[in-house]
């Protein structure tokens, strides 16, 4: 479903796309970290729009279906009430708090003498909390709970400890949040002699002047080359660029951050260049930018790294922009549209940029239209073939988050 809807427009009725475009809209946003007033509303609404082009497929010249008889599909719509009264943020589903029953329930029951076993159970629950939290004392004070001689009793209750902590402990990894938005660092690996840096002189020109100007008044870009600093120090390129993001909606690792490869290679895998498109932050200091607002895509050339004069390193990329055909989403996909960026001679728009300045990974889909594809089409040259491309945000949750 990542990439059908793409391919299957222009082909079927858009009442089809529609609602399976309403649908996913629902299954994504469902599934956010945070489910606040406004994402209720827009659940509401997919969930309306979902029902109501659905019915293409029971009428029409040729119905496909009678009936619906999906439950799940019948379920969805218990969804925003049963949000607002128990809350369900990332996914949750019943067989984690089939999990928290067993411990909470089951396991304190078996453990009762099965006479009158609600006050037991939870005089049993608030002896593994209190052992739980000590063992979590004392290995924060270094001091090791298996000492039997030093600890009897602990040693006593340790095995209790371990089980009732050994879920608390991978559910407070999978469950702690921050209130704030960790920025995205980067780091560079891979490393090979190819220059392909001849034809972005200027902007590294402008790239110098501003490490050693930062507070220069005029316009970098108004600045004639041969007024700009000489650079006589070496340029070292890479393959590959790592990054790491705050993801909360998707499945990431401790405090929902995620790591990913950005590659830009002349040869991957004996078939051609593997060269990737990016977020990048370019408005994400305006309060009124939000999604695709705040970010601008771009197609990632080559990885490169200078040092300057005073022996600061700064790590950039070669990039060419895209730009957004419209100010919202199409309407029939409700994806971003996009096209290569060109300036006045009719020449891609390459820019240098800070590392820092990539969000991560974006994956475009080609906007096919129904004429027919060449099967010579191979990814390293998509970018070439096609005209325009749509941002695919149903790629993965934060993906979606980002796009929308």
């Amino acid at each position: 479903m990542k990439v059908y809807i793409p391919a299957i427009e222009g082909f079927m009725p858009s009442e089809m796309v529609y609602t399976l475009c309403a649908f996913l809209e629902f299954c994504y946003i469902v599934h956010h970290h945070v489910i606040p007033e406004s994402a209720l509303g827009q659940i509401e609404s997919a969930l309306v729009q979902f029902h109501h082009h659905c019915r293409i497929f029971a009428e029409g010249n040729n119905p496909i279906t009678s009936t619906f008889s999906l439950p799940w599909q019948h379920a969805a719509k218990h969804y925003p009430h049963l949000i607002y009264l128990f809350s369900a943020p990332n996914g949750l589903c019943s067989f984690m708090t089939k999990n928290k029953h067993i411990k909470a329930i089951k396991e304190p029951w078996c453990q009762s003498n099965k006479y009158q076993p609600l006050s037991q159970m939870l005089l049993i629950n608030q002896w593994l909390d209190k052992i739980a939290a000590t063992c979590v004392d004392f290995k924060a004070r270094n001091i090791s709970v298996y000492n039997s001689g030093t600890y009897p009793l602990l040693s006593t209750f340790i095995c209790l400890a371990q089980s009732a902590s050994m879920c608390e402990n991978t559910c407070s990894k999978n469950d702690r949040t921050n209130d704030t938005e960790v920025p995205c660092t980067a780091s560079i690996i891979g490393d090979n002699d190819v220059s392909v840096l001849e034809n972005a002189a200027t902007d590294l020109s402008i790239h110098v002047r501003l490490a050693q100007n930062p507070y220069d008044p005029h316009n970098a870009f108004e600045i004639p080359l041969s007024e700009c600093p000489w650079f006589n120090g070496s340029i070292h390129v890479f393959n590959s660029a790592c990054l790491r993001f705050y993801a909360p909606s998707n499945l990431s690792g401790i405090g929902k951050m995620q790591m990913e490869f950005i590659w830009s290679m002349l040869w991957w895998r004996n078939e051609g260049p593997q060269k990737d498109c990016v977020f990048v932050t370019t408005n994400l200091g305006d309060q009124e930018s939000s999604g695709m607002q705040a970010f601008d895509i771009a197609y990632v050339h080559a990885f490169f790294l200078f040092t300057d004069t005073s022996g600061i390193h700064y790590p950039c990329a070669v990039v060419h922009w895209f730009n957004k055909v419209d100010d919202s989403p199409d309407e029939d996909t409700r994806m971003w549209i996009i096209q290569p960026s060109y300036l006045h001679n009719h020449t891609l728009n390459f820019a240098i940029i800070h590392i820092d300045a990539i969000y991560r990974a974006a994956h475009l889909i080609p906007i096919y239209d129904t004429s027919h594809i060449s099967q010579h089409i191979k990814p390293h040259n998509s970018y070439d073939t096609f005209c325009a491309f749509y941002v695919n945000k149903y790629v993965d949750h934060h993906a979606f988050e980002l796009a929308s």
